[in-house]
């Protein structure tokens, strides 16, 4: 009878254990993180099918407007795309060109704005540009009294970095 008893015992003892619910947090949690990358795009739009272009000047000339340019339509907007998730600061640069300095090319942020010489180094134009916005960009030329006669190429270059950075 010892035996059932014992028997009785272990078999109640496991249905106890087995019928009690777990004693677990009824909730728990983990920490969670994730870094988001910056993305940056822009795109150009020329006012001109051909880039910039100034024409035929003539030597001793100042203020040659880019053709296709006029008080009311830039030379290019710079579009901030609407997919950039930073705000950004906007800037420009061109590459020498032999016989005609750099600083001869010239932007303004307005039609009537003060112009500015390019360099070889980045240069701000426009700050804390918002996604999707754009930025409009007039251009001149100056050819200096003596420029020999010919063709003159240079590139203009435009770039976006997040607002604050250095270009």
């Amino acid at each position: 009878m010892k035996r059932i008893f014992i028997s009785l015992a272990v078999v109640l003892a496991l249905v106890a254990v087995m019928a009690v619910p777990a004693m677990a947090a009824e909730e728990q949690n983990l920490g969670a993180s994730v870094s988001v990358n910056e993305f940056i795009s822009i795109t150009l739009t020329d006012t001109s099918p051909t880039g910039i272009t100034f024409g035929s000047v003539n030597d001793g000339s100042t203020d040659n407007p880019d053709t296709a340019q006029s008080e009311t339509t830039p030379a290019v907007s710079v579009n901030v795309a609407s997919e950039t998730n930073v705000d950004v600061d906007l800037g420009i640069k061109g590459d020498e060109v032999t016989g005609l300095p750099l600083s001869n090319w010239k932007y303004s942020t307005t039609y009537a704005g003060t112009k500015s010489g390019l360099t070889t180094s980045y240069v701000a134009f426009d700050t804390n540009v918002s996604p999707g916005a754009s930025s409009d960009l007039w251009h001149w030329l100056d050819v200096p009294d003596g420029t020999t006669a010919g063709s003159y190429n240079t590139n203009f270059y435009y770039k976006a970095i997040a607002t604050g950075g250095s270009f």
